[in-house]
């Protein structure tokens, strides 16, 4: 885990001909009213296993009983995208009654260039928008085929995200989830990460969600918080050498995102929740 002196050595230029000091994050507060909805955010799953099916089965339910509607899920979702894993990752979700909105991960191609598999299983899954009860949602392709390091944002990508920031409302709450980094200073975090912040600037963008780091990160720029999280993963372990697995459970407010980072550990396969859940008791 990047520690706040850490975080605050490290000085980003972000364009506007200003310095922007990321702010590291403690978890935000829920809020006791109702919120508008609830939707998690899970990414790395690696699943290549029976077994990590039905983990992964289990921390869905876990979701499911939060209040969750759906899923973010920052890539990653199979280890070696095999056709058999992947519709593995949808009936889970399916069974469970849990929509899910996945992006690409490098480990979702089968080749360098081969992502067939994930477009059979998720179509008009790559870069896309949808909107959910007043506020926008957008996935993004920071996949560079199977590279998981000094990789570059496509050009296909930069232009699609071009082209909807002119199309999307300014001023609506916005969530945007991709696989890579967008903070500059995490390790594997793509080349041109900066390209994709200074665009995403123009919206009003609550929260960014990202994977691929395998370790808890989270940093405030500007009025946006960035969010890396630990794997969900049964079988691949932590890039930051800790052994907790996780998720964050978004609240949703009026115009104001509450996100709450869930932690648990893996015993006998399954995952084990803390005592002071207020759902293990």
């Amino acid at each position: 885990m990047i520690t706040r002196r850490e975080a605050l050595k490290r000085v980003l230029l972000l364009g506007g001909g200003t310095i922007s000091i990321p702010r590291l994050l403690e978890p935000t507060p829920l809020q006791s009213a109702e919120p508008v909805f609830v939707f998690g955010v899970l990414n790395d799953l690696h699943l290549m296993t029976y077994d990590c099916a039905k983990f992964l089965k289990a921390v869905l339910t876990r979701i499911k009983a939060q209040g969750a509607d759906f899923c973010l899920v920052a890539g990653d979702l199979t280890e070696k995208a095999d056709l058999e894993n992947m519709e593995a990752v949808k009936d889970a979700f399916l069974n469970v009654g849990l929509t899910c909105y996945p992006v690409l991960g490098n480990h979702d191609y089968s080749t360098s260039t081969d992502k067939s598999n994930y477009e059979k299983t998720f179509p008009d899954r790559l870069n896309y928008t949808f909107t959910y009860k007043g506020w926008q949602f957008v996935g993004l392709d920071s996949t560079e085929g199977q590279k998981y390091q000094n990789t570059t944002i496509s050009q296909e990508t930069i232009q699609w995200l071009t082209k909807q920031i002119n199309q999307l409302s300014s001023t609506t709450p916005t969530v945007v989830f991709t696989h890579f980094p967008l903070i500059p200073f995490v390790p594997f975090s793509p080349i041109n990460s900066d390209t994709v912040l200074k665009l995403l600037k123009t919206l009003n963008v609550k929260a960014i969600f990202c994977g691929h780091y395998h370790g808890y990160v989270r940093v405030g720029l500007h009025s946006t918080e960035i969010c890396i999280n630990y794997c969900c993963s049964l079988k691949r372990n932590n890039h930051d050498g800790t052994s907790v697995k996780g998720y964050y459970l978004c609240k949703v407010y009026p115009n104001k995102l509450a996100i709450e980072h869930v932690s648990f550990y893996v015993s006998d396969g399954m995952p084990v929740f803390p005592e002071n859940d207020t759902l293990s008791q």
